[in-house]
């Protein structure tokens, strides 16, 4: 294998568009200043909340908002690499949901220089009762230069979380992330849309409910699959503890003036380009402290995620600019917050190196109260060393000489700093969880034996738990 060859260029994008129809020339032209000048080979595009909740129970009606969308993203990357004469074309698609990924080729002249076989999909549900307004799909896939032998495979993942900030939300948004890496398990086309047998098809799209029969190409593993490329991203709802304006203003009339969203467009110097101006701080980031939490379920995941260097991607007032600019929407129950993102494993070792061209986010968009995330990202041809053993079992590496600037970061003296308690906020969210999940319990258990009466307290009881965090 050349040296080329040896590594795969890839560009992956997460949104979530809230249920909102999105304009092709705001959204189009602004993809186009976010795209890398050299075409990757493969693009990953992720939406949240593609429509609203009761077209989500319709799976062609959710496909339709993905295709809409994907014909915005197909359009601004024709005009992006029109003058190099690609082969640009969608190579899977899948919708859960309100939930959406695809994933877009971009091949030579003759549509010769890479192939993909063997797409597999996978879900699964996290939301109230299970359902599908939470919750995850994912697309996997193998991928080989033409003039080489070997195969490498990816999985890509998009994620939607428990929404909201308070004591048992993050609790639950790691109960989430727990409960889809391990529940999601993938299936051939075959098992998700009608028609579909070809092992390597040029493209394929999801258009019917979950067949229970699924085709010979289904593997049945998880998302971290051995020897497979792992990339999740998507609104994964993580907040921060505090209002991050609030640590580095002095005055209510500074922090007045942070709250609108300035030269964040990618591709232009600006303050999103500097650390210090992006108010990021993993002390104050829910997801960096689960990272960092030495008996949290994330950290045996050995995800990583690159540096923020941009300003939160959440809460915005939608259809407002001030200037050209966004207004972030701060009240008691929303703090600014970077819910969007995008994480790997990482655990290439002596396999490679992962090269982060660039990590940001597209300002602008005023139909959605959140802003898309990018990953423009070199990774390496050969996947990383697995998490899970071939009987299905978390693997206890050996010490694995990660590239620095991805080296887990202990974040212990800064929470030590906000005096903040990991493992007693663990402790304490967890109490109320677990009253929540009893009440749910019993509430089935009722509606088993037609004790409507008792049920009906009961979920007026949930409902107040939920509300209140418990």
């Amino acid at each position: 294998m050349s040296e080329s060859q040896s590594e795969i260029p890839l560009y992956l994008f997460t949104y979530n568009v809230n249920k909102r129809a999105q304009s092709p020339e705001s959204l189009g032209s602004k993809l186009i200043a976010s795209l890398p000048k050299q075409p990757p080979k493969l693009l990953v595009f992720g939406f949240e909340e593609l429509c609203s909740v009761y077209e989500s129970f319709f799976p062609v009606s959710s496909l339709q908002h993905l295709g809409s969308l994907e014909t915005i993203v197909l359009e601004a990357l024709s005009k992006q690499y029109s003058e190099k004469s690609l082969q640009i074309e969608t190579i899977a698609k899948f919708t859960h949901g309100a939930l959406g990924l695809f994933v877009v080729g971009i091949n030579g002249e003759n549509g010769k220089e890479f192939a993909t076989r063997n797409h597999l999909f996978g879900r699964s549900s996290c939301g109230f009762l299970y359902s599908s307004l939470k919750g995850g799909c994912a697309i996997r896939l193998q991928f080989k230069y033409s003039t080489a032998e070997e195969w490498t495979e990816f999985t890509f993942a998009d994620f939607h979380l428990t929404p909201k900030q308070g004591k048992g939300y993050l609790f639950q948004r790691d109960e989430d992330f727990k409960y889809l890496t391990r529940s999601i398990e993938f299936h051939g086309e075959g098992a998700y849309a009608e028609g579909g047998t070809d092992t390597n098809p040029a493209s394929s799209s999801i258009t019917a409910p979950y067949d229970p029969n699924p085709t010979e190409l289904a593997d049945y593993q998880g998302l971290f699959k051995p020897d497979s490329h792992v990339i999740i991203m998507g609104d994964l709802n993580y907040r921060t503890v505090v209002n991050p304006f609030t640590i580095y203003e002095e005055t209510p009339s500074q922090v007045k003036l942070q709250l609108v969203d300035a030269g964040e467009q990618p591709g232009v110097s600006s303050s999103a380009d500097d650390p210090d101006k992006a108010f990021y701080h993993p002390s104050i980031d829910e997801l960096a402290l689960s990272l960092a939490n030495k008996n949290g379920w994330l950290r045996k995941l050995k995800l990583k995620e690159p540096k923020i260097a941009f300003r939160p991607t959440y809460k915005f007032k939608i259809g407002k600019l001030d200037a050209g600019n966004q207004i972030y929407n701060v009240d008691s129950s929303h703090n600014p917050s970077w819910c969007d993102r995008i994480l790997f494993l990482n655990t290439y070792g002596g396999r490679g190196v992962v090269k982060v061209n660039r990590y940001h986010k597209i300002g602008g968009l005023v139909e959605s109260d959140h802003q898309p995330v990018f990953l423009d990202v070199v990774v390496p041809f050969t996947a990383p060393q697995p998490i899970i053993s071939q009987d299905g079992f978390l693997t206890l590496l050996q010490k694995v000489e990660l590239d620095p600037e991805f080296a887990a970061t202990d974040v212990t003296p800064l929470v030590e700093k906000f005096q903040m308690k990991i493992e007693g906020r663990y402790q304490y969210v967890k109490y109320g969880t677990v009253l929540s999940d009893a009440i749910l319990a019993y509430l089935f258990f009722f509606l088993e034996y037609k004790v409507g009466w008792l049920a009906l307290v009961l979920f007026a009881l949930l409902l107040v738990c939920k509300a209140i965090g418990l």
